[in-house]
């Protein structure tokens, strides 16, 4: 992938050294939506909150407020988002990232 305003440089340090939290991910173009995958703006979310834990409605939340495109986007995208965590806990196993608590997400 080509760098330029907009997308990182190299691909795989999405913050540039930053923090890991939805406010060091870059912004695309304006009103377009956000490039990063599902699992990205997930664990950005989880890990930017206080206590590294929330829950699903809170990462719909943050996602919501720091890219203003899921705001207005069909709702449609917040199941996808849904089935992202499903993946996620099926493939690391819930515990590598998930833990054993009804609809509360974090990194245990």
């Amino acid at each position: 992938m080509q760098a330029n305003a907009y997308y990182p440089d190299p691909p795989n340090d999405v913050t540039g050294g930053l923090p890991i939290t939805l406010d060091s991910l870059r912004d695309g173009p304006p009103g377009s939506k956000p490039f990063y995958p599902y699992s990205t703006l997930i664990r950005y979310a989880i890990k930017g909150s206080p206590n590294q834990k929330l829950l699903l409605e809170d990462i719909y939340y943050a996602i919501e407020s720091r890219f203003p495109y899921f705001r207005t986007a069909p709702s449609g995208w917040k199941v996808s988002l849904d089935l992202e965590i499903d993946a996620l806990e099926r493939s690391l196993g819930a515990t590598a990232m998930f833990e054993p608590v009804a609809v509360c997400f974090g990194f245990a």
